[in-house]
């Protein structure tokens, strides 16, 4: 019985058996997506507080909470899109999530398009023209939305050309 030429990029279990890289990556991904939640919830979770900080707390901006959350959700986004996109590079069985990640880019443009500055309608009642001229962090938001309205249209179109 002869044996399979083993290469740099496999490891021999000691049965017929290799184990690719990819394969160990696909372990190590979803831990490390669950650790750096987990560490997001922990950071996230209430302490008791002192006089001093309770003091700090009453100057802080009223909306940190729903800004950190907006955060978060794109964030989660994102790593969502990097595993989609490695798994729909990885492996055959695996291609028909290299149509789902765009689509997840053109969600995230339109999650931030309607729901990052709360003064803006859908949610709050001001034109988006005047706040955009007038505030530089919604200004920043929306042009940041259209980027990832872009990228997704872009690398959805660049699926069907492929």
């Amino acid at each position: 019985m002869s044996q399979r030429p083993r290469t740099n990029s496999q490891r021999y279990l000691g049965t017929q058996e290799y184990i690719r890289p990819r394969k160990i990556a696909w372990l190590i991904l979803p831990l490390t997506c669950w650790a750096v939640m987990t560490s997001i919830l922990v950071q996230s979770l209430p302490t008791p507080t002192s006089t001093e900080s309770s003091i700090r707390e009453e100057h802080q901006d009223p909306n940190k909470p729903a800004s950190e959350l907006n955060h978060h959700l794109v964030g989660f986004a994102l790593i969502a899109i990097g595993t989609l996109a490695i798994g729909g590079q990885s492996s055959r069985q695996f291609r028909f999530l290299q149509s789902v990640w765009p689509f997840l880019f053109v969600l995230a443009g339109l999650f931030l398009l309607a729901w990052s500055d709360k003064e803006i309608w859908p949610r709050g009642n001001l034109n988006w023209m005047w706040l955009v001229h007038h505030d530089a962090e919604a200004r920043q938001h929306k042009i940041y939305a259209i980027l990832l309205l872009a990228i997704g249209v872009i690398e959805y179109s660049e699926l069907g050309s492929s």
